[in-house]
């Protein structure tokens, strides 16, 4: 052959392999619908690390047999993928190849240009489908993989072994699923040609086959056998389920298919519906699916926002709210008054104001279990028993490593630091997102309280919390905080959300998926109080109504402090049962003149949002103006305020939610006044700060300036290990750096993006910095004894002001590292001392949603224990236990501050 020849048939080759390449590409391009399905499975699995923490609840549930590592749910998973998303996505595709003429008219040309073509062609038509079918199997199988990795490092334990076998269980059968479908979608034209096939399409094609011929859908293939009607049933049956998932409550779907269980539903669901979109997109040539995807948008903008903030709705016969939000004055009277010492404030223990960091769960149950962690201060003492429900009991000695010590000078009969102590201690406490939620919690926990102190939750073991039993108030607290909040949040964002914007008047969609996350919150609060399904009261639980709450009748309780953002200024707006403003006849702590001082500079207050009548036209600054006034009108001071009638309210979880609109899971919140304007949108305050300490900050110098008498202590309860590694890594610079990507992705888009996002935890560290110089500035630098410090612990009593407790970061691991590997010289600890070694290793990815595994539970957990190395948060917890125990006036020498008067009324 010459040269010339060689190219010729080089060519010629090359041709028909880019012709097979677009008959792929246009078969894929029919099938885009079920193709994009199946695609954004893998994505879900591969880089979304609250999917795959989602399957870890699949391989720790209830075993089949003792010793087997498989459970009823890997079992449920395999049939949900099955029926709800394999046969769904495999039939679509078949579907629409089999009734598109355009697609008959190219193939019927492309196989007469060979043997070898229309071999490919004719491959393409009958397996395509079928790969895609089985191909849906296989995102849980890199899931699984990718969780094992992820999985929290539990120690001697052995809780992560075991769950890291039960996760490559799982990943094995769903692997088994590609061959099993395959087999079934090959035995199916079978079995449907078969003599029993035949007669069940003979009896149901007098039904089905009109319907299907109205709407379009005829074979043009010679062979109909794919066209027969109990395929075609069986994808309209599927179709009716989907609108029943519509209708149904999302919270009740939730329980039938928990979490993964979900996700081939959510996947799978709109997968006909989009089938038929574009098969009719196809007919008029109009991209008739990205119409219908951005249709929703459209409808918006001419029907309105149906995402409004969920106002408080009282019960027929119920009399008009009282706003009962007290003024800081009077909140300071309050709580010398539960710690008595009223009449000489220096006497009172040091306000702890906590600030928690925003994490979604994550954060609400790590602030939980923090704050019932020194709840428990009598079950930290030597010979601790804890009940385990059918297991040995749990018994340790010296549980606290001696961080808790007595104060210096007291008599030897006086009685001990006990919980009601700790609890009357808590000042204030201001969350950000899941910090937020943390934090609602706990007050409506500590509100709840019986006269013994104890928190109200019941015994026994609720669902999706590790332990074996509720024994104590950290108990309780993470139990509360540890239920499932993401599935009923998916199924509103799949489902509901989208046929919300077809609903203009909300006559059959009234919930959005913020109001999902919100009775998901408030049915997990009553349903591990009483057990009851959630059917309290208006004015009970999470259902209380935050303004005119009743938290404080009759004991103290934390003030709460939620910060969001606002669209419209990104400015803070804070949720608080806190009035905004309060009469000093000083200074105030920003400088401005005495009078009327605000609690928070430049912070939108939202009771005067929603109380407000602002004109629609009124300009934005005209309204961010009022806004900002706040509730001056309100009297100041130590007696009681006048109530104002008919206030507008939201409940507690709603208060929640305004600080815990973060994107995607949580849409933007509409708040509108009484006259029902829009005046503004609130979204998540971790764009604004994502610590919450800017807040405390500013509440601690207002503390002083009424009572300079009181020392306030701020414990930070962050929860980002990711964060934490930077922080301890570059402890002696000034400054954070990273090491950035090399080579990164469209660094046009995604610079931006990731500065923005990166902003909210630097802003939040620049507050932890301006706190730490406030403090150092205020109190004297030599600080007068008063509690004996332990001797693991040199710090003096007041010498420290500020406590942090983190969440540590651990190293990645794979199941044969977690078998056989110690990994000694990969300690997250190593590379704080090293940190060149950091670059060779992946620190373990945490999950962020509103879901936690029962081993992420166990880890933050543990986060609070004392450990032989130097990651632990002792010196942290030695620092609060020391607070608590310290009277405000040994911050302070003799005599060096005296009283303000302060103006009333």
């Amino acid at each position: 052959m010459t040269m010339f020849g060689a190219k010729a048939g080089l060519d010629c080759l090359v041709g028909r392999l880019w012709l097979w390449v677009l008959d792929l590409g246009y078969v894929a391009w029919i099938l885009r619908a079920p193709l994009s399905s199946v695609v954004l499975g893998f994505l879900l699995m591969w880089k979304v690390p609250q999917a795959q923490d989602t399957l870890v609840d699949v391989a720790m549930a209830e075993a089949i047999l003792p010793s087997a590592p498989v459970s009823w749910r890997m079992l449920a998973l395999f049939a949900s993928t099955f029926f709800l998303w394999a046969m769904p996505v495999h039939y679509s595709a078949r579907l629409l190849l089999e009734t598109d003429a355009r697609y008959f008219r190219a193939s019927t040309f492309r196989a007469t240009r060979g043997p070898v073509t229309k071999a490919w062609v004719e491959g393409l038509r009958v397996y395509f489908p079928r790969i895609l079918g089985a191909a849906t199997f296989l995102p849980f199988s890199i899931g699984a993989l990718y969780a094992i990795r992820d999985l929290p490092n539990l120690g001697s334990g052995g809780e992560d072994v075991a769950a890291a076998v039960r996760l490559w269980s799982l990943a094995m059968i769903m692997v088994a699923g590609v061959p099993i479908f395959l087999v079934y979608a090959m035995a199916r034209r079978r079995l449907a040609d078969s003599a029993g096939g035949k007669n069940i399409d003979t009896i149901l094609d007098p039904w089905v086959a009109p319907l299907f011929r109205a709407l379009g859908f005829r074979a043009t293939m010679d062979n109909q056998a794919e066209m027969r009607s109990t395929g075609r049933l069986g994808l309209l049956v599927y179709v009716l389920l989907v609108g029943v998932v519509l209708i149904m409550t999302p919270l009740r779907l939730a329980t039938l298919l928990p979490l993964a269980l979900a996700i081939p539903l959510v996947l799978g669901g709109w997968v006909p519906v989009l089938s038929v979109i574009g098969y009719y997109g196809r007919r008029l040539r109009m991209p008739l699916i990205l119409l219908f995807v951005l249709l929703p948008g459209i409808l918006v903008y001419f029907w309105g926002d149906n995402h409004v903030v969920r106002p408080w709705k009282a019960e027929a016969g119920q009399p008009p709210l009282q706003s009962q939000r007290p003024t800081l004055p009077q909140a300071l009277d309050a709580w010398m008054d539960a710690n008595q010492c009223r009449q000489d404030p220096g006497t009172c223990p040091r306000p702890i104001i906590v600030a928690a960091a925003g994490g979604a769960s994550r954060a609400a149950f790590f602030t939980a279990s923090v704050i019932g962690h020194f709840l428990d201060v009598e079950q930290h003492r030597p010979f601790f028993s804890q009940a385990r429900g059918d297991k040995p009991p749990v018994v340790k000695t010296q549980n606290d490593d001696g961080r808790i010590v007595k104060l210096a000078g007291t008599a030897p009969d006086a009685p001990a630091l006990t919980a009601a102590d700790v609890a009357n201690r808590l000042f204030a406490i201001s969350g950000v997102s899941g910090g937020a939620y943390g934090a609602v919690v706990a007050a409506t926990a500590l509100a709840e309280r019986g006269p013994s102190g104890k928190l109200p939750c019941r015994g026994g073991a609720p669902s999706e919390w590790y332990g074996y039993e509720i024994s104590n108030a950290r108990d309780c607290l993470e139990a509360l905080t540890s239920g499932d909040y993401l599935t009923p949040v998916f199924f509103g964002l799949a489902f509901h959300d989208q046929a919300q914007a077809w609903d203009p008047y909300q006559l059959l969609f009234t919930d959005d998926r913020a109001s999902l996350l919100e009775q998901a919150w408030e049915y997990r609060f009553r349903n591990v109080i009483t057990g009851s399904g959630g059917n309290e009261p208006a004015e009970t639980g999470l259902k209380r109504p935050f303004f005119a709450s009743n938290l404080r009748a009759s004991q103290w309780v934390p003030l709460l402090i939620l910060n969001g953002t606002s669209v419209a200024t990104g400015q803070r707006i804070i949720t608080s049962d806190l009035a905004a403003t309060y009469d000093l006849n000083a200074p105030c702590p920003d400088g401005s003149q005495p009078g009327t001082c605000r609690v928070f500079k430049q912070a939108i207050d939202y009771e005067a949002l929603i109380t407000s009548r602002v004109a629609a036209t009124a300009t934005g600054r005209a309204l961010m103006s009022k806004a900002l006034k706040g509730t001056a009108e309100q009297s100041t001071g130590s007696e009681p305020a006048t109530p104002r009638r008919n206030v507008a309210d939201i409940a507690l979880s709603t208060a929640a939610t305004n600080s815990a609109r973060f994107p995607i899971i949580s849409p933007p919140g509409s708040i509108r006044d009484l006259d029902g304007n829009i005046v503004d949108r609130i979204v998540d305050g971790g764009y604004f700060e994502n610590f919450g300490v800017l807040s405390a900050l500013e509440l601690a110098k207002a503390i002083v300036a009424l009572q300079p008498r009181l020392a306030p202590f701020v414990l930070i309860i962050a929860n980002d290990p990711q964060s934490t590694f930077l922080e301890r890594r570059d402890a002696k610079s000034p400054v954070q750096t990273a090491d950035v990507q090399d080579a990164p992705f469209f660094t046009e888009v995604t610079a931006p993006l990731g500065g923005v996002a990166n902003v909210r935890t630097a802003r939040g560290r620049l507050a932890v910095a301006e706190l730490q110089t406030w403090a150092r500035t205020h109190y004297p630098p030599i600080s007068i004894p008063d509690p004996m410090p332990p001797d693991r612990f040199t710090d003096m009593p007041c010498s420290q002001h500020v406590a942090h407790i983190d969440v540590w970061p651990q190293v990645s691991r794979s199941l044969p590292e977690r078998l056989f590997d110690d990994l000694p010289a990969r300690n997250v600890c190593d590379l704080l001392q090293a940190p060149s070694k950091a670059q060779d290793v992946r620190l373990r990815e945490v999950s962020m949603s509103w879901w936690l595994s029962k081993a992420v539970q166990i880890n933050l957990h543990k986060q609070l224990e004392s450990t032989q190395d130097t990651c632990n948060n002792d010196a942290a917890v030695a620092m609060v236990w020391n607070a608590l125990q310290t009277r405000s006036q040994s911050c302070y020498p003799p005599q060096s501050v005296s009283a303000l008067p302060r103006q009333t009324p």
